[in-house]
């Protein structure tokens, strides 16, 4: 567990070859998950360097958040994480709605990281993220999600998202309240970093997208192309969870800005 400045705990769990290994991989979840989801690119990139994962406020084994979550909060969390777990430096690797929060903490510490992964990431430049239908759809979603965890069906969707999977059985779903947090607040975040974007960041950043969304792969072509050392990467076949998909993937992704 390590400690916020404000008092909240953080679960963090690591995977590691050794002491001095550097720089330290983050890994940011994407929303509703528990840092297992990273348990198959941990054990690759675990092997050469130092790798963190961790559950986000309210979320597996971290303590709740009573401020709204949005992605700069989120990112607040994820910039005192990163002081708490100097020295780095530190490259991020976030999934969907970690991708904003990855590219708003390296805003926060620019000294400090050294790369970014983004894993099919969440794109604030989406029109269709904001039209009412889709907040009605997210405010839906967030008041239903109780219920249905108490009839079993997020049990039953977790056991489908993971199936076949190897490592699955350490793959946990994250807290019901937790993800209704993080859930009513996804539109609100996304327009935050769309009307007050971060600055872009001077190192390597690697956009991975899902053979899927079309309109989303081109939002990550044009973050990609606007990066002074940006890299776009099509995974022709995976679907959102590119990270539980094709974690050898990720990982060799990762290991290339380990220099």
């Amino acid at each position: 567990m390590i400690t916020l400045p404000d008092g909240r705990r953080l679960r963090v769990s690591e995977t590691a070859p050794g002491p001095g290994r550097t720089p330290v991989v983050v890994a940011e979840c994407g929303l509703g998950d528990g840092h297992g989801m990273w348990a198959g690119v941990a054990a690759r990139v675990g092997a050469v360097t130092r790798f963190v994962a961790y559950d986000r406020a309210g979320l597996g084994g971290s303590d709740p958040d009573p401020r709204p979550r949005t992605a700069r909060r989120m990112a607040q969390d994820l910039a005192d994480l990163l002081d708490a777990l100097r020295p780095g430096p530190f490259v991020l690797v976030g999934h969907s709605i970690g991708g904003p929060v990855c590219r708003l903490a390296a805003a926060a510490r620019p000294d400090d990281v050294v790369g970014m992964v983004l894993v099919d990431p969440a794109a604030e430049d989406l029109p269709a993220s904001y039209t009412p239908a889709m907040r009605a759809l997210t405010r839906l979603g967030a008041a239903t999600l109780p219920l249905q965890a108490r009839i079993g069906r997020l049990d039953r969707l977790h056991r489908r998202r993971v199936a076949g999977i190897a490592w699955s059985a350490g793959i946990v779903p994250g807290s019901v309240d937790g993800t209704v947090a993080e859930r009513r607040a996804f539109t609100a975040g996304l327009a935050e970093v769309r009307d007050a974007p971060p600055t872009p960041p001077r190192v390597p950043v690697t956009v991975l997208s899902a053979g899927t969304r079309p309109e989303l792969i081109a939002a990550h072509e044009r973050y990609a192309a606007g990066l002074p050392d940006g890299r776009h990467v099509l995974v022709a076949g995976s679907g959102h969870d590119i990270h539980l998909e094709r974690p050898a993937l990720v990982a060799e992704e990762i290991r290339r800005m380990l220099g």
